[in-house]
């Protein structure tokens, strides 16, 4: 899984994690790379905010009918 550390932020599967101190953020970097879960990691470092990647949504097709979607 793609993951880094900038400064304060950890990037780790696409969302970002924010934290007050440098300690706090190479510790939870530390912590995924030894294979913690996320879920630890956060409780144990406690991020300051944490930006969640989200996944693109997939556009219906020109054409198509949805409930929902019709002209009167």
């Amino acid at each position: 899984m793609d993951s880094g550390r900038d400064g304060r932020t950890v990037r780790h599967g696409g969302s970002f994690y924010h934290f007050r101190t440098v300690e706090q953020a190479t510790g939870f970097y530390r912590g995924i790379l030894e294979g913690k879960s996320v879920e630890s990691c956060r409780q144990r470092w406690r991020p300051s905010l944490v930006q969640v990647a989200v996944a693109p949504r997939a556009l219906p097709a020109a054409g198509s009918r949805h409930a929902g979607s019709e002209l009167i």
